[in-house]
């Protein structure tokens, strides 16, 4: 078929633009798919990958935890990039993760027996035998049943819970229960709770001088608290006085909280638990918190040092907890969780102490065999709980290693024991 030179310009002007159409959109997919990073598979609750993969995994999580950060800020990284990539920093949780007080006025950990439910000062926490902790790794080495659930309250979004009433003094000073949230609707939610690494309170010089005032600080990964998972640190001065600071504290009783920005995160579910690692680590003007899952994602935020602590932690509690404000984090019937809290004092390699004491407000629903003196070393008389540690969530640093549960009474829990690097 003939066609005018006019219709044949026509038709030939269309078909290269339809060309250079194809040739774009081949571009554009290529570039794109280059620029995509590439995901790792995420691992199945139900189907293990190859035990090669595995230890890989586990290696990096290892690796990028304690690769510092280049400068404040936050940063993410996904298996197998072992270097930090920076991410926008969200804002500061509103709401506080607030100390212990299991005695009526002050704070203070319980020290002596007791079997749970754990927090709120009941606890296993970690003690160097010697020097100071620049870094701790808080892990788990087992999670039982594979379909563990976990329920907390939240107040989906609502305000935080009002703070205690200041007292004229240091104190004793009666604080009322602050579980409760007026004008805010609680409601039981799936996977609400924090993994917190505690430090003891210690002396800092943002106390300007204040008796009675002490430093508390924690590295938190929290499901809900920045309008879903974050992971951030929270500084806090104890017994401060009725006045904080500065107006960018916040007051709550006679203490003072502030927190710092927050890195996204994904959701943990409780099921994921084994596998995820938080890390904390001190070190001249910085803090860092780092968590990894076991999707193949690590999330790090890295702090100004507000209370010094690289000059003064010396013990630290390691636990999954309500998430925030004196909150409970509630396990299914005949869950039983072995937890690992590894501690990197530098150059010495023996195995901390066991310390019976916890420091935060939060709790969970489940219960320690039977407790320990506090500071006295502890080696197994019952039958222990068979464990192995994972490779790359700590298992290089000695730490401690306890078992808490749910299940019917008679099992065969362990007592917090002392873990050379990599038993």
């Amino acid at each position: 078929m003939k066609c005018s030179s006019s219709a044949c310009g026509r038709i030939a002007r269309l078909l290269s633009i339809m060309l250079a159409a194809s040739l774009l959109s081949g571009l554009v997919s290529s570039f794109a798919a280059r620029a995509q990073p590439t995901q790792p598979a995420p691992l199945s609750a139900t189907t293990r990958p190859p035990a090669e993969e595995l230890a890989k995994r586990e290696a990096w999580r290892a690796a990028i935890a304690r690769t510092p950060a280049p400068k404040k800020g936050c940063f993410t990284a996904v298996y197998p990039n072992t270097a930090w990539q920076e991410a926008p920093c969200s804002p500061p949780s509103r709401y506080p993760n607030p100390p212990a007080r299991p005695k009526e006025g002050g704070h203070g950990p319980i020290v002596g027996h007791g079997v749970g439910p754990v927090g709120n000062g009941l606890d296993y926490s970690a003690q160097p035998a010697s020097g100071l902790i620049s870094s701790a790794v808080g892990s788990f080495d087992s999670v039982a049943p594979a379909t563990i659930t976990e329920t907390g309250p939240w107040s989906a979004g609502g305000p935080p819970p009002p703070p205690p009433p200041t007292c004229n003094h240091p104190p004793p000073c009666r604080q009322p229960d602050t579980t409760q949230t007026p004008n805010a609707v609680v409601l039981p939610t799936l996977n609400a709770f924090t993994l917190q690494l505690n430090t003891r309170p210690f002396p800092t010089p943002a106390c300007q001088g204040v008796t009675g005032c002490q430093g508390w600080q924690q590295f938190v990964f929290s499901q809900n608290q920045c309008k879903g998972p974050c992971v951030f640190i929270e500084y806090w001065l104890l017994n401060f006085g009725p006045k904080c600071p500065t107006a960018s504290w916040t007051q709550w009783g006679n203490d003072c909280y502030i927190n710092s920005e927050s890195s996204i995160a994904p959701a943990v579910p409780a099921a994921q638990l084994q596998g995820t690692t938080l890390t904390g680590t001190a070190a001249g003007d910085s803090d860092t918190v780092v968590l990894t899952t076991t999707s193949g994602t690590a999330m790090a935020t890295v702090a100004e040092s507000v209370l010094n602590l690289a000059q003064g932690w010396n013990t630290v509690e390691w636990n999954v907890f309500g998430d925030c404000c004196d909150s409970q984090a509630s396990f299914s019937a005949g869950s039983t969780l072995v937890v690992r809290t590894s501690v990197n004092a530098g150059a010495n390699s023996l195995p901390p102490t066991c310390v019976q004491e916890g420091f935060t407000g939060e709790t969970n629903n489940l219960l320690l065999l039977e407790a320990v003196e506090a500071a006295t070393p502890h080696t197994s008389s019952a039958t222990p709980v068979t464990t192995t540690p994972v490779p790359g969530s700590g298992a290089t640093f000695p730490a401690i290693v306890f078992a808490e549960s749910n299940a019917a009474p008679g099992g065969t829990l362990a007592r917090c024991t002392a873990s050379a690097p990599g038993q």
